[in-house]
C-alpha cells in the first residue's frame, strides 16, 4: 500500500528556474504536501552533493528499506538508482533531447567512459520506469528522433505530456523609455546556436524589407555568438532607418519583466526547444494597462514550440522561411494575437492546469495503474 509519493529532482532548490529543480519547486508550491490523504514529499540535491554519483549514493542508502512509497523522478540519476532497488517510479524527462545531445550541444566534450556511463543511466531510467513523461509532445519527438536516444519508443511506457507552468508574478509598472509608436520585439536568452538569435536577425531583415514603420529589437543575453549577432543587428540598423536595436547583456529578472510588459512581440527562433518557459511568461506579460492581453509570439517551428501553438496563436518560422514568416506576421491582427495568447496560457499552461495534470498522475499512481 502506498503511504507517500516522493518526488526527486537532483538539482538545487533555487526557485522556479525551469528544468528539473524548477518544476519540483512548482510542484511543492502548487500541489503542497498532501493529496487525498497521501503524503507528498520533495527532495532536492544538497548543495555539496555531485549530480550523478551523489544521487546514486543517496538513493541506494536512503531508499533501500522503503517499501511504502511511489517515486516521481525529474532526473535520470535518481530514476536509475531506484531501478537498481527495483522500486516503482515515474520519470519526467526535462533534458534537451538525450543527455549526450544536451551536454555536447553546450560545448562539453565527453570521454568514452563518461559517455557510456551517462547512456547506461539514461537507458535504465527510461526502460524500467512505470511511465515516462515529457514536458511537451515536441520534446518527446526530439528525444526519440535523435541518433543518441538510448532506447526506442516501443520499449518505453509513454505517459501524457506534463506541461510546465510559471510562478505567479506581478509585472511591474510600464517602462516609459519604450515608445508606444514603435513595434517592439524582444528576445531573451543565451546567444547561442541552440537559441537561434542569429535566426531572429534574419526574420527581422525579412520583415524590414516588407514593412516601413518603426521597429525596435531588444536583445537580452550573452553567449558565444553575441558579437556575430550584434554586428548583424547593427548592419540592419545602418541599412534600414526605421530599425532600432538595443542590446542588454544582463539585467535582473524584474527588469526583464518590465521590458516584456511594454513590448509587443516575443521573438525566438530556436534550433532546439523542448518547452520554453520564457514563451509562457511572454504569453501573459502584456501591457498591464491592457487587461486580457499578452504578447504576440514569433517562434521557430521546432520541438515544444509546436505545443504552445494550440490555436494558430503563434507565428511559426518554418525551415528558415523568414520571408514567409514575415508575411504571415504582417497579415495578423496584432491586438488579437496578444489577446489569444493570454487566453491560451490560461486555458492550457496556467498553474491551475499544471496542478490538474499532476493530480491526474497522482490518481493513476494511487489507483494502481502504474504499479
Amino acid at each position: 500500500m502506498i503511504k507517500a509519493i516522493k518526488c526527486y529532482a537532483w538539482r538545487n532548490d533555487a526557485g522556479p528556474t525551469g528544468g528539473p529543480g524548477g518544476v519540483l519547486w512548482l510542484m511543492r508550491q502548487y500541489l503542497g504536501h498532501e493529496y487525498n490523504g497521501i503524503e507528498i514529499q520533495y527532495k532536492f540535491k544538497p548543495k555539496k552533493s555531485s549530480f550523478y554519483e551523489g544521487a546514486f549514493k543517496h538513493v541506494l542508502t536512503r531508499e533501500v528499506f522503503r517499501f511504502d512509497k511511489y517515486y516521481i523522478c525529474h532526473d535520470i540519476a535518481t530514476a536509475a538508482a531506484l531501478s537498481l532497488l527495483n522500486k516503482n517510479y515515474t520519470l519526467i524527462f526535462h533534458q534537451q533531447g538525450p543527455i549526450i545531445d544536451e551536454i555536447t550541444n553546450f560545448g562539453t566534450r565527453l570521454g568514452r567512459k563518461r559517455r557510456w556511463f551517462l547512456q547506461w543511466i539514461e537507458r535504465r531510467a527510461f526502460t524500467l520506469a512505470k511511465s515516462v513523461h515529457f514536458p511537451s509532445e515536441g520534446a518527446q519527438s526530439m528525444y526519440f528522433d535523435s541518433p543518441n536516444a538510448t532506447t526506442k519508443r516501443e520499449n518505453v511506457t509513454i505517459g501524457e505530456a506534463l506541461f510546465n507552468t510559471i510562478a505567479d508574478v506581478k509585472y511591474p509598472t510600464a517602462n516609459k523609455d519604450l515608445r508606444p509608436d514603435i513595434l517592439t520585439f524582444v528576445s531573451v536568452g543565451t546567444i547561442t546556436s541552440a537559441k537561434g538569435q542569429d535566426n531572429a536577425v534574419e526574420f527581422l531583415s525579412a520583415l524590414l524589407s516588407q514593412y516601413s514603420e518603426k521597429i525596435r529589437w531588444i536583445l537580452i543575453g550573452k553567449g558565444v555568438l553575441q558579437t556575430h549577432v550584434i554586428n548583424k543587428a547593427y548592419s540592419l540598423m545602418s541599412k534600414y532607418k526605421n530599425f532600432y536595436f538595443n542590446y542588454i547583456e544582463s539585467i535582473p529578472n524584474r527588469e526583464v519583466r518590465k521590458i516584456l510588459s511594454e513590448s509587443d512581440v516575443y521573438l525566438m527562433c530556436q534550433r532546439i526547444s523542448i518547452f520554453d518557459l520564457a514563451s509562457l511568461e511572454a504569453m501573459c506579460a502584456g501591457n498591464p494597462i491592457s487587461e486580457g492581453e499578452g504578447m504576440a509570439l514569433v517562434l521557430s517551428d521546432v520541438g515544444g514550440n509546436r505545443d504552445i501553438n494550440k490555436e494558430d496563436n503563434i507565428v511559426m518560422v518554418r525551415e528558415n522561411d523568414f520571408d514567409g514568416a514575415a508575411k504571415n506576421f504582417l497579415s495578423r491582427d496584432l491586438r488579437e494575437m496578444k489577446k489569444k495568447n493570454r487566453k491560451i496560457f490560461n486555458d492550457y499552461f496556467s498553474p491551475v492546469c499544471f496542478v490538474k495534470n499532476y493530480q491526474r498522475l497522482f490518481d493513476n499512481i494511487l489507483n494502481g495503474k502504474l504499479t
